[in-house]
């Protein structure tokens, strides 16, 4: 492998990442709520840019779950993706993260890759899809 080289058996998804994410937050709503909200309802909040849900009658402010949720589980993520990387044989320069929980995601990331430069596309939702369309244009 040379310098400036995609590594492809490092490079990886995790379909559950946002739902992983999502199912933290909710637990930690259910310990002040007694009751969790489910899951969909606090993704559909995540991905409207609503700052809330509205769970068993109450206004749930989500910025203190998701962060809790946030320093349990993408750690772990990136741990597991560093060790992955360890058993290609390889480190990281740049890391790019994508997807819907890409931004809950780069903390972790640039703690547990200190060395790499962390990138988060200015639109992770569809950063794959406008990948693809670029290669297709060329």
């Amino acid at each position: 492998a040379t310098a400036m080289e995609i590594r492809y058996l490092s490079s990886g998804s995790s379909l559950e990442a946002m739902s992983f994410l999502m199912k933290a937050t909710s637990e930690e709503i259910q310990k002040d709520y007694s009751v969790a909200p489910s899951v969909e309802s606090l993704e559909k909040a995540v991905r409207g840019n609503r700052p809330f849900i509205v769970h068993n009658g109450r206004k749930v402010e989500l910025a203190s779950y998701l962060k809790k949720a946030e320093e349990a589980v993408a750690p772990i993520a990136m741990t597991e993706v560093k060790n992955t990387m360890r058993k290609d044989g390889h480190g990281a320069d740049v890391l790019i993260i994508a997807g819907g929980g890409a931004n809950f995601y780069k903390k972790a990331a640039e703690t547990i890759f200190p060395d790499a430069v962390v990138v988060v596309p200015e639109n992770p939702v569809i950063a794959n899809a406008d990948g693809f369309w670029h290669l297709g244009a060329v």
